[in-house]
């Protein structure tokens, strides 16, 4: 991912300045290699000297969190916390070392660009106005083909016609203008579609309250936003404001939870009433668990892909007795290994003891299952945790420059 994102990277630095925001990199190399903020931009420099490119590389990351004991005292969060930031650290970066390569921790997806416009169009932070349509540039732009007809094939079109659109999909782009004038659009010639339709769709994408939409620079209404398209690469998107409570007193944390231990295993069946076989090898699995330890089948979940596996219907007898190519999965969770290790055992015995015709069998060895928690629902989940340390790194050659910021963005 990161080589092939330093090359367009050299490609397109030949025709302009552009800003590359590499979001969550940090995450993704510890996931590797347990690697830090620093690990990762040395990668990204190591990378860069591969490809005979001279660049530098910023770094703005939550370096630490705190919060307020029961005794009103601030003491840092050890466990392992994760932090929506905001446009605020990016901007900093760019104004103090403008880099070539900006790699952020956990950045919310429009502040990712909300920051760039912020710092070429020398907006101001109480200039709300401005930044609810920067803000809306950037939702549109976040989940990227999706805005240019990805994830837009629906039943009924020309599915010849879909198919090509979707084989030739272009990247979107926004021009954004210093008085908040937005306009996304694509290559002119290329595949996918760009109307109001696609923009509707990716602008009602995760943001629940449409006259509320929360992020950590401001809280946006969308609810009077309208697109105008230009042509067919090109439409206006205006209407965004911010809402009646337009900055957030608190922004997003996430804290790492042990959930425990898990296995699953799947099973193939096929051909006459492979439902009622499928059943039956669940009721297998769960009696065989029963027997060992009393109880732990209730951690189990089951369903048949194929058949039921998305909930989306009221599953009747007539319509299973159609299915003739369907697939059991059952996944647990468990508190100790051990019952995690059986669990998938269980679905290797399915070969000799179990209904006649089952085939494909694939099984987890249990693993030690760590996620990021949503601390609280919806509005209470913004109790940030403030002050935070935000640090910031410009590494060019071998020069080393730091800021360290502790305070919070929004009072």
């Amino acid at each position: 991912m990161l080589y092939e994102a330093m090359k367009r990277t050299n490609f397109e630095r030949k025709f302009s300045a552009s800003l590359y925001v590499f979001n969550v990199i940090t995450e993704c190399l510890k996931l590797m290699h347990e690697k830090s903020p620093y690990d990762a931009q040395e990668e990204v420099l190591r990378i860069a000297s591969k490809l005979g490119i001279n660049i530098s590389v910023g770094l703005a990351y939550q370096s630490s969190v705190s919060e307020i004991g029961v005794d009103n005292k601030l003491k840092d969060i050890d466990d392992d916390v994760s932090v929506y930031l905001g446009a605020a650290p990016i901007v900093e970066c760019l104004e103090r070392h403008t880099p070539d390569v900006l790699i952020t921790s956990r950045v919310a997806d429009a502040s990712l660009f909300l920051g760039p416009m912020v710092f070429e169009l020398g907006w101001n932070w109480d200039d709300l106005q401005l930044l609810a349509q920067g803000s809306l540039a950037g939702h549109l732009l976040e989940c990227g083909c999706q805005l240019t007809g990805g994830y837009y094939m629906h039943p009924g079109d020309d599915l010849l016609q879909a198919r090509m659109n979707l084989l030739e999909l272009s990247l979107p782009f926004v021009e954004v203008a210093f008085d908040g004038t937005v306009c996304v659009a694509k290559a002119e010639g290329t595949g996918g579609v760009l109307d109001s339709s696609t923009c509707a769709e990716q602008l009602l994408y995760e943001i629940r309250d449409p006259s509320s939409y929360i992020t950590p620079d401001l809280i946006v209404n969308f609810q009077d936003v309208t697109f105008q398209p230009l042509s067919d690469s090109k439409v206006l998107c205006c209407g965004a404001k911010p809402s009646a409570e337009s900055l957030p007193k608190k922004l997003l944390l996430l804290r790492s939870k042990d959930c425990g231990w898990k296995g699953w295993g799947e099973i193939s069946y096929g051909g006459y009433e492979s439902v009622e076989r499928a059943k039956a090898a669940e009721f297998l699995i769960r009696a065989w668990m029963e027997e060992l330890y009393p109880g732990l089948s209730t951690n189990v979940t089951s369903y048949i892909i194929g058949l039921d596996s998305l909930k989306a219907m009221c599953i009747n007898n007539a319509l299973s007795k159609h299915c003739e190519d369907i697939r059991l999965r059952m996944d647990g969770l468990f508190e100790k290994e051990e019952h995690a290790i059986q669990c998938t055992k269980e679905f290797t015995a399915l070969y000799t003891n179990g209904p006649a015709g089952g085939g494909g069998i694939r099984s987890l060895f249990p693993h030690s299952l760590n996620h990021f928690d949503v601390i609280k629902s919806f509005y209470s989940h913004f109790s940030y945790p403030t002050p935070y340390n935000c640090g910031f790194w410009l590494v060019q050659g071998s020069h080393y420059y730091r800021i360290v910021m502790l305070g919070e963005w929004f009072s």
